[in-house]
């Protein structure tokens, strides 16, 4: 396998210069420096799949980042469901406590949660049953043999309601 030069493309040819760069250097390294031959630079990153090697490794580190990522994720999952069951508990003990107003507070916490509300609620993030607005009625279109002039009127009508009602 190949040296991996820090900071650098994988580019064979980038890879021939640094050995000849070495070699003009420091004379002396010639027989720690693979080769000075561009042709058998070229036959390794062929035969050793260089762009595979460096993909395969390049997936390894995304995936192990995914990884810490994903636990530290899951680890803050389970500290907030820690907290959702300790919150829950307190709620519960509130029930129990002597003061009435400190239970019908706790009970509207609890229904609050639940998406139950209060009738005179200001808070309208849950609400149960329909809206107040009345049902608009379905308009079937207009029928398939009309003109075009029934067509643009229509869908004239159309536009009209949307923007009164939206």
């Amino acid at each position: 396998m190949l040296p991996v030069i820090a900071n650098r493309p994988r580019n064979p040819n980038q890879l021939y210069e640094w050995y000849i760069q070495r070699l003009h250097d420091n004379p002396e390294d010639r027989v720690d420096i693979p080769t000075t031959n561009r042709a058998t630079v070229y036959k390794w990153y062929k035969e050793d799949a260089w762009e595979r090697q460096a993909a395969d490794r390049e997936e390894t580190t995304r995936d192990r980042a995914a990884k810490k990522y994903e636990d530290l994720r899951l680890k803050g999952f389970d500290n907030i469901n820690l907290m959702i069951t300790k919150a829950t508990n307190a709620l519960s003990e509130l029930l129990e406590v002597p003061d009435p107003k400190i239970r019908l507070q706790a009970v509207e916490a609890i229904l609050d949660r639940a998406g139950l509300t209060r009738a005179n609620s200001k808070d309208s993030r849950h609400t149960v049953g329909k809206p107040n607005e009345p049902e608009r009625p379905v308009d079937e279109g207009p029928p398939e043999d009309a003109t075009e002039q029934e067509m643009l009127a229509w869908l004239a009508d159309t536009v009209k309601e949307d923007t009164q009602h939206g």
